[in-house]
């Protein structure tokens, strides 16, 4: 039994986890791209309505594999490029803002990597 409804014994339930990531009793503009959305809620990961990689038995086997990648392309991002915030100018009114919306500059550490910065 769950949630009222009765499951037959042997019977295998799927969650549906695009219904999950797109229920607006979830998540408020579902449709709207918002990566922030995730960062006053503590850990991603320790979430029942938050689960891109799936769960159970049908987890996804690319789960570590992607980590990994996600983990090596930071590293090379930070350590290969200079960051630094260009000049911008602080806008007051009607609220604080930046005028240039906080570009940053990157530059390659090494001469060699100015070929992959565009």
């Amino acid at each position: 039994m769950f949630a009222g409804y009765l499951i037959p014994k042997g019977w295998c339930v799927l969650a549906s986890l695009t219904s999950i990531h797109m229920d607006e009793q979830n998540y408020e503009n579902p449709y709207h791209f918002d990566p922030w959305r995730w960062q006053e809620k503590g850990v991603v990961g320790s979430s029942c309505t938050f689960t891109p990689f799936g769960g159970g038995q049908r987890l996804c086997p690319g789960l570590e594999l992607a980590r990994l990648e996600i983990s090596i392309f930071l590293h090379h991002l930070v350590t290969s490029y200079r960051w630094s915030a260009e000049k911008d100018e602080i806008v007051y009114f009607p609220t604080v803002k930046m005028r240039g919306r906080l570009p940053i500059k990157v530059t390659p550490r090494i001469p060699t990597n100015a070929c992959m910065v565009t």
